[in-house]
């Protein structure tokens, strides 16, 4: 069954955010807002400023729940699983971490080669449109009247009848430019690939420091900590091929609490059970039963509701429900 880890995903994809059209613009005209190449559509610097800040203020927090989910993975599953988090997470860390720039600066030019295109796609278009209008017909700078905007707006606004005033324009025979096309300055490239930098060294620093424990062996499944110390918890015996001649654990002897849910206590066991990591009878599948009821008497499980501890029949049907689960 293949996990998917939520928060581990949301801090890699909101890396490659970062690198992406809608977040790139709004860090270049955020930049290039006391710049002469500042597109028409320029919605001005505290606009950009406010969404730059918006987007790094939702990545720390995301990074944050990164942490969390890391450290959930290391508390709440067994060890198979906290290796393979880890290995793929040292695999994200290694090339999510390169920035190659060359690939950057061409990717940023190639939009602004579209970009241009079209901004002389639509002055082509518009040109064509202006010239082929009935005022051409007139001499360049010559003089005539068209009703005033405003006076139509006026007397529409007061339901009121009449003539609105006219209004004295000049023609002109020749098609003036106004629009500045959305281009990438890329000047503030430098500025850039700093941030994106930034940005990857924290999203690294925070893996590397659980990379560096799981390396050292410092991070440890809860379940390999009880198995490998069965010894001080008086069962140690009770994991091995001839379990069978052993005594059971006495029924009055101090039990360990547990400080989960039942559910919680199957999702640690089950799989130990299931990966043979844990067993009575080396060549039989079959020994979920009575090691559920070895695990009723080594420990103390809370019901889920109420207060008490719940019984024998209640915990081997948490096991074999989630056994009963199918695989996906």
């Amino acid at each position: 069954m293949k996990t998917t880890y939520a928060f581990r995903n949301l801090a890699v994809n909101s890396v490659l955010n970062f690198q992406k059209e809608e977040f790139v613009y709004d860090f270049f005209n955020y930049f290039q807002s006391k710049s002469p190449i500042r597109s028409s559509a320029f919605f001005g610097e505290e606009t950009y400023k406010n969404k730059l800040a918006i987007k790094v203020e939702k990545y720390t927090a995301t990074l944050q729940s990164f942490e969390n989910e890391i450290k959930q993975v290391i508390h709440t599953t067994h060890q198979t699983v906290i290796n393979q988090y880890f290995e793929e997470l040292r695999e994200y860390k290694e090339w999510l971490g390169i920035i190659d720039e060359s690939k950057l600066s061409f990717t940023f030019s190639s939009w602004n080669d579209d970009t241009y295109a079209e901004f002389l796609k639509k002055v082509d278009e518009e040109s064509a449109k202006y010239f082929q209008s009935e005022n051409r017909k007139m001499k360049h700078l010559e003089e005539y009247e068209t009703p005033d905007s405003w006076s139509i707006l006026n007397l529409l606004s007061h339901a009121q009848y009449g003539q609105p005033k006219m209004a004295k324009q000049r023609n002109y025979n020749f098609y003036t430019i106004e629009m500045i096309p959305d281009i990438l300055d890329l000047q503030f490239f430098p500025t850039y690939v700093s941030f994106l930098t930034g940005v990857i060294e924290q999203f690294n620093s925070l893996v590397t420091k659980y990379i560096a424990q799981y390396d050292n062996g410092k991070i440890v499944s809860n379940s390999t900590v009880i198995v490998n110390h069965l010894d001080v918890l008086q069962a140690v015996n009770v994991f091995t091929p001839d379990a069978k001649k052993k005594l059971l654990p006495e029924p009055k002897r101090q039990k360990i609490k547990w400080n989960g849910t039942p559910k919680e206590f199957v999702e640690l066991f089950a799989p130990l059970i299931t990966d043979r990591n844990i067993y009575l009878n080396k060549e039989s599948a079959s020994d979920t039963e009575p090691i559920v009821k070895l695990l009723f008497d080594a420990f103390e499980i809370g019901k889920l509701k109420g207060e008490g501890d719940i019984s024998i029949g209640s915990l081997s049907t948490y096991f074999k429900d989630y056994n009963a689960k199918p695989a996906s």
